[in-house]
Parts: structure tokens; sequence; C-alpha cells
């Protein structure tokens, strides 16, 4: 049933991910706090399209971002968190979409370097990274999820990636499996000191629409507590069940 909707659409999955750039960027960023409302995110991504080449933002490795008050006149750091997400969207759906291979550690760490460009919490985690550990850092985290030591995390980061591709050859789990698979073992690891949640959703966005199938977006904020404690309870018992079920409402919802 589910693959007979994903065939039946008349639009690609990446053409669905441009269409709804705006709205996943904003219900991520929604779900950590932002509570700039969707005509502020529309607005942001209207001016950043009017005014900028996004391909010319992402060029240089040390990218130089918009003013925030360029783009509007609400708080700067919600702003800035918005314009981030709507720029690290454009870059799965525009460069990491069209690689012949599944995405590395590298490509991993410019997506969470995009996100968290201008934000206070940069500051802090070029602060914390340490060259030993390769970008990687771990701080306890409010969402209950458990984790691992400081030094385990490139290790563990590796085997994540070796997790991804062995599902993948096997071909016997739908992808919509491995992707729920995917974003609970990212969020296990919590390689970031921050922004861990809006890394997780994109790389599980990526991973969907280089499958042929849409993003999952949780429009409504009320989901986020299912949401939560479906991850939870992954992990607590290793039942993914009820982050299926959700998901698979949302792939229904939007196809």
């Amino acid at each position: 049933m589910i693959d007979s909707l994903k065939y039946g659409s008349k639009l690609s999955s990446s053409e669905l991910l441009r269409r709804m750039s705006v709205i996943f960027s904003h219900q991520s960023c929604a779900m950590e706090g932002n509570s700039l409302g969707i005509e502020d995110s529309e607005k942001n991504s209207r001016r950043m399209n009017k005014d900028h080449n996004l391909d010319d933002l992402l060029e240089p490795e040390e990218i130089q971002l918009p003013d925030a008050r360029s783009l509007s006149d609400k708080s700067e750091n919600k702003v800035i968190k918005i314009r981030n997400h709507l720029l690290a969207t454009y870059y799965l759906n525009n460069k990491l979409h069209n690689l012949e291979r599944e995405v590395n550690i590298d490509e991993i760490k410019r997506v969470h370097y995009i996100l968290l460009k201008d934000t206070p919490q940069e500051k802090i985690s070029v602060w914390a990274i340490s060259k030993k550990q390769e970008g990687f850092e771990r701080v306890n985290a409010s969402t209950r999820l458990s984790l691992d030591c400081l030094s385990e995390v490139p290790a563990l980061m590796e085997r994540f990636l070796q997790f991804r591709d062995d599902r993948i050859k096997n071909g016997s789990i739908h992808p919509i499996m491995i992707a729920c698979r995917l974003l609970e073992a990212f969020l296990h690891i919590h390689p970031f000191y921050e922004g861990n949640g809006r890394v997780g959703r994109s790389i599980m966005a990526l991973y969907l629409i280089r499958n042929g199938d849409p993003p999952v977006v949780l429009q409504k904020l009320d989901r986020k507590e299912e949401y939560v404690n479906s991850l939870i309870e992954t992990q607590a018992e290793k039942d993914y069940s009820r982050l299926y079920d959700m998901v698979i409402e949302i792939y229904i919802t939007l196809m």
C-alpha cells in the first residue's frame, strides 16, 4: 500500500522536499522551541531566494549567511535558526541528494555546521570540539535519551554509517523502517553538543528522498510528546512499532 502511494505520486521526492522545505524547516525548529510563525518562515525563505544565490552561500568552506535583520524584524536568534535550517534543507536536496553514494561523516558535520552557523551554540561547539574527537562532542540532554562516553563517539558514528550501509545492502527492510532506525540510532549516539534533533531529522529526510519517499514533517506540535516518547520507547524497550506507526501515518497523509 505504501509503495503504491509513492509510485502513484506525480511529484518526485526531491520536488516534494523543495515544496515542503519551509514547513519542514519550520517544524523541525519549532520542535525545539522556536516560536516564529510559519508566515515568518515563509517570508525568510522568500527573501533568501530573492536576494541571494543559495549555491553561492554554500560554496565557501566558511560560509557567510545573510544578516538576520535583512530577513525579519523578529528575534534574531530565532530568525537565524530558521534561516540556517532552510539552507541546510537546500543543501540536502540540491547537493547531497545527487551524490552517487551515501553521505559520509564530513557531510553530516557540514549539515550540523550550517544549522548552527551564527548561533550562540556555534561558539560553544567550536570551543568544545577537540581534534582528537574529530568534531564530535557529547553533553547531557533534556530528551532523556541515553548517552555514551565521549571517547566512543567517533567509533559509534562509524558504526552508525556501517549500520546504514548494511541495512541498505540487505534490502529486506522497508526504507521507511530504515529511516526510523537511522533517526533513533543517531539520536542515541547524540554526537554533537547542540543540534542533534535537527541533524537527525535532516538525515532521515535525506535517506527518504534518496529512496523516492517524501520527507516526514510533524505538522502538529501536539505530536511532539508522541515523537519524543516513541524515541524513548525504541531505546528502553527496543520496540519501534510506535515510531513506525507515527511515521507511516504522516507518510500516508503527505501522499
